[in-house]
This record gives structure tokens, C-alpha cells and sequence, in this order.
């Protein structure tokens, strides 16, 4: 509750432009760091710290710190995806890539099986 308190009184407490556009872009940016940051550090921490290490883990059952990289990759994915679609401001490179992402996320989920190396991915 406290870090999504900070998250969200400096989204709000930062200075508008005169445009509302570029505020908006913005805030998708400072979203993608944070999913950036988090995204690395958790999956740095699963593969090295708790495990299991997608290096003797392949195609087994996902852990629950798996499924939490997935389930917040997922959502940023669906965010992402909508912010590119509703805004216009990408190209068939970047939708293919989210479309890409988002059924292998999914998948995983879906399957329950795969995390370690979706994780992988994600680290690095």
C-alpha cells in the first residue's frame, strides 16, 4: 500500500505540459520503467536466489513466484498493447511483438507449465 501510494502521488504530483498528450505518454513510460525494473529484479531472483533455474527446470510445473512474473507481465502486456492500439503510435513491428508476447504468456499460464523459461525471457 505504501509503494503504490509513492507510485501514485508522483504520477499525479508531476508537472502537466500544456499538452495533455505528452503527459499521458509520459505516464506509459514511467509504467514501462517500473514494469522494467520489477519485471528484472523478480526474475533475477527467482533464477538465482529462489529458483528453479531454467537451466534444470525445462517444460516443469511453474512456481508461484513464476506465476507472479507471468500474471504482471501479462498485465502489462494488455496494457501496453491497448495504450499502442488506442493511441496509434506504434507500427506492425511493435503490435506483432505484443501479440507475440501475449500468447506466450497465456500459454504458460494456461498450461501452468514453462515459467522458468518465460522468466528467462524476461531477465534477459
Amino acid at each position: 500500500p505504501l509503494f503504490r501510494f509513492g507510485l501514485v502521488s508522483s504520477v499525479v504530483s508531476t508537472p502537466r505540459s500544456a499538452s495533455s498528450g505528452i503527459y499521458a505518454e509520459y505516464c506509459c513510460r514511467l509504467i514501462t520503467l517500473l514494469h522494467g525494473v520489477i519485471i528484472t529484479t523478480v526474475s533475477a531472483l527467482v533464477h538465482f536466489y529462489l529458483g528453479p533455474a531454467p537451466w534444470h527446470n525445462f517444460g516443469k510445473e511453474n512456481s508461484p513466484v513464476h506465476n507472479l512474473v507471468l500474471l504482471l507481465s501479462l498485465g502489462y502486456f494488455l496494457f501496453d498493447f491497448a495504450w499502442c492500439c488506442f493511441m496509434g503510435s506504434e507500427g506492425i513491428a511493435m503490435l506483432t511483438h505484443h501479440v507475440v508476447s501475449l500468447l506466450g504468456l497465456f500459454y504458460s499460464i494456461y498450461l501452468h507449465r514453462y515459467g522458468s523459461e518465460v522468466t528467462a525471457v524476461c531477465f534477459g
